[in-house]
């Protein structure tokens, strides 16, 4: 049961509680230096959290059985707690929970229970709640609250407690105030509620019982003054109402007068009297747009220079240099943009009123704000960003400033900016492809060049993708109890709230959907807004990161966020796991999990690096020890004194810093020696002086000392190259600056083209922060350096690298299309090969079928061994494991081999083949027989393939003198009248995986591959290739090789060996050998093979079945053993190696022979490594096998 007593002690510690709050974000601001601000950094969180569970515990017993309805209300509770939240408003204290919801519960109560003067009090505190929210949904809900009151005037007399009737009183002045404010009356309507005020203020009934207690002449006045003149502000002519300015007119200029008579400085008078009732002239027209735009902007002007934001015992939201800037330049951009025709006055004022803003928006203090304070500058804020929407640098500026103006904000910003551009860089190193679609990126080529324009886009957005936090502060920076339902629906707001935001500054909508998205997952399911469609967007992957940073931040939050534990950065990587491809980018969650180097500054960033970021914000305004604000007026002192002495060698700035030591001093000469200039900043005042001017000039022109918006202007616009301007012109803004100079520990540096005689060179500008106050940078340096040199090689190198990868990409696809084509060009002979299987399988009977299958499956079989050999050709030609294996051979004989080998397909076409070798004289040369077979019948078989029938092939073959003794030339020749090919692909003809793109190509099965083999093999034989070819005429090859001519005595000796070969094969029979193969089929296959020709064939399935076989027989039991490599148990390798170690000689000698698939340079030369004695590749070739037997198998034999 909840008593009185329980309620007056839950909002007494809850204030209490609500106090400690204060006090510790407090102690945040008045540190003394940072090692006490750390400290206290390490009490607020847990602080933070006592006060979360403690609060939790008090609203768990205490409010919410009310407002869950498990405790019924009784008068006397009831009147307790109205009492209580009275208090605390009086306190000015402001809670969603314990004040706003529990007034909603009590005033249903009251109302209810027909309990006037409660329901009253209760209908004003909720009019005053909800007057203090921006939102105009909000604002309608506390003028409802008021008009409500206003409607309970019919029971004034009634009503005995004379601070009840006050609040009919006030209703009557609080709802036309709140209706005005929030822009949600027409004139007619604000006329209407003034003068439904008045009749009840001047209703004698009510002065009789009122009159003399309450000063209802004052009120009148009051209200008068407050709605007519603001009402002025809030319309313009074309909504206006005559009544409404002729009213405005008589109050505004009384008070006018009245002011004049008392001071007649006009610019002394209040802002609200002369800018109203300027104001109001004109739209009276009564003055000129041109004459009140000018009077309006002295009036300004004036306040500007002699005002001041620290006015002895004002606020600074109440000084009116503050209601100057944020209301009346605001004005100024107002009136410009909507009477633009009728103002004919100087073209610089809208400039005046930007610069004019940002300084004073810059400078505006932060320890002094309070929430009222802040959305007084947000609103202005969004006014005055409407008025000039296509600067993006000012634009951008005050969005910071407007961030800025909530520290939690801006830290959880600043902490996200710092881990999405470590994220960011890891893509662009790691995988970049990830990028394309990017800023319109679409290549990685194009993401390469613009890494510096995306890491740019990622910071900005990062500062301000959570402006729509910034309409619910008070909600968001709760962290003393749990979000009310409300609350957190509002929450679930804020990207929605900030993309409206953009929506009225274009020039930023290009960030619109990662301040849109941050909040949904990667595959758009979950998150919210749920109405937005991230998986569509063409920054997607831009979102995700910021998505990611923004979770990871939250996560591991241990100084803001005491609502809930913070996480290990460990900890967060396993979660980003759980929801990789759901919530998370698959591709980003892995590319964190590989990137070790990345995971290790995370680690950081989010631990050390986040008091380091805190302090970096809260540190503005921490106050310095006076020694410290001491030394730094010193070293300003010591500048300006130097500044007077202008010395080419650089001693200026060497006199500037002479008492801070010789290590700065040997630093600033080898600056000074490498510089063109050099330049001091007073980034307050914006004037700078050239400190040093090298031999050589930044630009076409000495640099004078002045202001430093000047310099951008004046002479580094017109002076850079308008690309690099476009990309820095932001940077290089005093403010921009400002803010680097706090994300990056006071240094910034980058490269732009400076205009150089008749051309541009590189230049680095270094800008090195020299002193700040309250952490504020105060005096700056910037340095000029000659890089043209070093770029240039930069350069060279960067396209030297793009070449490379364009070059790699065109090789991809290249491969790509092989690939593709490959698929087919395989498939078709697998295709004939299972077809004849099937075939014969239904023809067993038929022996002549059964042959014509076979020979087809032959046919396929060896065309799809040689469409895998050219590609392994091709391999180990790009691996430099092609060797020639040179032997005598006739020319001739070698030509008849090749036409039978092409004859046949010509003539299947009806083409005429010609060959002659008439031109031929010494035909025996030494030549690879392989690889000059494999370029004649490539050059050959293309000629046919792409002739079309009853085309002509000739083949012609000529012998010339070679310069080279013991030599002869010969030129092949081979031409056909085909379809030819064109320009354009006579310039990648030999590239891999080419192939030109026409009808009969496409129809025509290859891998692209032949004619780079044939180049490569005539390159390695020392020959040449040369092609002549048009569209629709034919082409023509000629290769040209220089071949060694045989002697006599060594061609007889080729001739006796192939007769012995091709004549007698009976030495085979009676040999034993060994054959270990694993794969079955492959085993019966050669099992067959070997036998048929006499030989005793033992088999074993592996390498370790070899050796124990090998044991067990006696020695010379095997003549010779084929042994595939591949195998289970023990591979062909291992099993050579054990056999080579054996102790007798016999297994030291007998024939070891590689049988397999492996068919690269690398495997040939391991198989000789472990003591193979020869190697053959399958499929198996009996005349190979042939050879091989002839050459190892005992000579005894050889008969």
């Amino acid at each position: 049961m909840i008593t009185q007593a329980n309620i007056i002690h839950f909002y007494n510690k809850y204030k209490e509680n609500l106090d400690k709050e204060e006090k510790v974000l407090e102690g945040l601001l008045q540190a003394d230096d940072q090692e006490v601000w750390i400290e206290n950094m390490k009490k607020k969180s847990g602080i933070m959290r006592r006060l979360y569970i403690e609060n939790e515990a008090l609203l768990n017993l205490y409010i919410r059985p009310f407002l869950d309805g498990e405790v019924k209300l009784d008068d006397t509770l009831a009147e307790e707690l109205l009492h209580q939240i009275r208090t605390a408003d009086r306190e000015n204290y402001e809670d969603e929970l314990a004040m706003n919801e529990v007034t909603e519960m009590l005033e249903k109560y009251f109302k209810k229970q027909g309990m006037l003067d409660q329901y009253i009090w209760t209908l004003n505190l909720l009019g005053g709640f909800y007057n203090r929210v921006s939102s105009v949904e909000i604002g309608k809900k506390g003028a409802a609250y008021f008009d409500r009151i206003r409607s309970l005037s019919s029971h004034y007399f009634e009503i005995e407690d004379f601070e009840v009737r006050k609040r009919i009183i006030y209703s009557f002045y609080n709802y036309p105030i709140v209706t005005l404010n929030f822009n949600m009356g027409t004139p007619e309507e604000i006329l209407e509620s003034l003068d439904r005020a008045l009749a009840f203020y001047t209703d004698e009934k009510v002065r009789a019982l009122d009159g003399e207690q309450f000063d209802f002449d004052g009120l009148i006045e009051e209200l008068n003054y407050d709605l007519l003149g603001n009402s002025v502000m809030k319309f313009d002519k074309e909504h206006n109402s005559p009544v409404l300015l002729e009213r405005a007119e008589k109050v505004l200029g009384a008070s006018y007068q009245e002011h004049l008579k008392e001071n007649p400085n006009i610019y002394e008078m209040p802002d609200e009297i002369y800018c109203n009732y300027l104001r109001c002239l004109f739209l009276q027209g009564k003055i000129s747009c041109t004459r009140f735009i000018e009077d309006y902007r002295r009036y300004c002007e004036y306040s500007i220079e002699h005002d001041t934001l620290d006015e002895e015992g004002v606020e600074f939201i109440d000084s009116r240099l503050f209601q100057v800037v944020v209301n009346h330049l605001t004005n100024i951009m107002e009136m410009l943009a909507l009477y633009e025709e009728e103002y004919h006055g100087p073209s610089d004022i809208q400039e005046f009123c930007v610069n004019e803003y940002v300084k004073v928006i810059r400078s505006l203090p932060r320890t002094e704000c309070n929430t009222f304070a802040n959305d007084v500058i947000r609103r202005s804020l969004s006014c005055f960003l409407q008025y000039f929407s296509k600067d993006e640098v000012n634009s951008m500026l005050l969005m910071k400033v407007m961030v800025s103006r909530d520290e939690i904000t801006v830290v959880h910003a600043a902490m996200v900016e710092r881990i999405a551009r470590r994220i960011l860089n890891s893509v662009l190193k790691r995988n970049p492809q990830l990028l394309i679609g990017t800023l319109g990126c679409e290549t990685v080529v194009e993401v390469l060049e613009n890494q510096e324009k995306i890491l740019d886009f990622i910071s900005q957005a990062s500062q301000i993708f959570d402006i729509g936090k910034l309409e619910l502060a008070s909600v968001v920076n709760k962290q003393s109890r749990q979000l009310t339902a409300w609350e957190l629906e509002q929450l679930y707001c804020h990207p929605a709230y900030g993309a409206r935001f953009l929506d009225e500054v274009p020039c930023l909508n290009k960030y619109r959907d990662l301040v849109l998205g941050h909040h949904k997952s990667w595959d758009g399911k979950m998150g919210y807004p749920a109405d937005f469609d991230n998986t569509a967007s063409k920054n997607r992957f831009l979102i995700e990161i910021l998505h990611v940073s923004d979770c990871i931040d939250a996560a591991t939050d241990f100084v803001g966020r005491s609502y809930k534990k913070s996480k290990k950065m460990e900890q967060v990587m396993e979660e980003l796991i759980q929801g990789k491809g759901s919530i998370y980018s698959p591709e980003l969650v892995s590319l964190m999990e590989e990137d070790k180097e990345l995971l290790e500054e995370l680690v950081y960033l989010t631990g050390t690096g986040r008091i380091r970021t805190c302090y970096s914000i809260y540190g503005k305004v921490v106050e310095e020890k006076e020694s410290e604000t001491a030394r730094s007026f010193q070293q300003l002192e010591n500048w300006e004194e130097t500044e007077e002495i202008q010395d080419k060698n650089g001693d200026t700035i060497l006199d500037f810093l002479h008492k801070s030591g010789s290590e700065n001093r040997q630093l600033l000469h080898a600056l000074a020696r490498n510089s063109l200039v050099i330049l001091y900043v007073d980034m307050m005042s914006g004037e700078y002086k050239v400190s040093y001017r090298g031999s050589q000039w930044l630009i076409n022109e000495k640099i004078p000392d002045g202001r430093y918006q000047d310099l951008l202007k004046t002479h580094f616009e017109p002076n850079f190259a308008p690309e690099d301007w476009e990309r820095l012109k932001v940077k290089l803004k005093l403010s921009e600056l400002s803010h680097t100079f706090l994300e990056q520990d006071g240094n910034y540096e980058c490269e732009a083209r400076i205009r150089s005689g008749e051309g541009y060179r590189w230049v680095r500008l270094q800008f090195i922060l020299l002193d700040e106050t309250n952490a504020i940078p105060r005096m700056m340096t910037m340095i000029a350096t000659d890089i043209q040199e070093s770029y240039s090689r930069n350069e060279q190198l960067m396209s030297s690298l793009k070449e490379a990868y364009k070059a790699a990409e065109e090789a991809n696809k290249a491969k790509s299309l092989f690939l593709s084509s490959m698929s087919h060009d395989i498939r078709t002979p697998m295709n004939g090969i299972l077809g004849m299987v099937q075939i014969a399988r239904h023809h067993l009977d038929d022996k002549e079928k059964i042959l014509d299958c076979l020979n087809k499956i032959e046919d396929s079989s060896r065309h799809l061994l040689g469409l895998i050999n050219e590609v392994l050709d091709m391999s180990k030609i790009e691996s430099g494991g092609a060797t020639l294996h040179e032997e005598p051979l006739s020319l001739i004989k070698t030509l008849e081999i090749v036409d039978g080998v092409c004859r046949p397909t010509a003539m299947a076409k009806n083409q005429t083949f010609e060959l002659d070798t008439s031109g031929i004289y010494r035909e025996n040369v030494v030549v690879d027989p392989v690889k000059l077979r494999q370029v004649l019948i490539n050059l050959i078989s293309n000629a046919v393939k792409y002739t079309p029938e009853n085309g002509c092939i000739q083949i012609k073959v000529t012998e010339e003198n070679s310069p080279m003794e013991g030599k002869a030339g010969y030129s092949f020749v081979v031409k056909d009248n085909g379809i030819g090919m064109s320009e354009a692909f006579l310039k990648k003809l030999y590239e891999p995986f080419t192939r030109e793109d026409n009808s009969m190509t496409n129809a025509t099965q290859g891998t692209g591959l032949g004619l780079s083999i044939a180049r490569a093999i005539i390159g390695q034989m020392g020959g040449n290739i040369e092609v002549d070819s048009k569209q629709g005429i034919g082409t023509m090859f000629t290769v040209r090789l220089d071949l060694k001519l045989v002697k006599e005595e060594l061609q007889a000796e080729k001739e006796n060996s192939q007769r012995s070969r091709t004549v007698d094969k009976d030495f085979l029979k009676g040999h034993r050998i060994m054959l270990a193969e694993d794969n079955e089929l492959n085993r019966e296959i050669a099992y067959e093979l070997l036998s048929e020709t006499g030989l005793i064939v033992d088999t074993v399935k592996n390498g370790q079945e070899a050796l124990d076989l090998l044991k067990k027989q006696p020695e010379f039991f095997y003549d010779l053993i084929f042994m595939d490599i591949q195998m289970p148990v023990m591979n062909g390798y291992d099993a050579t190696t054990s056999i080579r170690a054996g102790e007798s000689d016999y297994w030291r000698n007998i024939p070891v022979i590689a049988m397999t698939a492996n068919v690269f340079q690398e495997d040939e030369s391991r198989a000789t490594e472990c003591g193979m004695s020869g190697y053959i590749t399958k499929p198996i070739d009996m005349d190979v096998i042939y050879t091989v037997l002839e050459k190892w198998l005992p000579k005894s034999y050889n008969g």
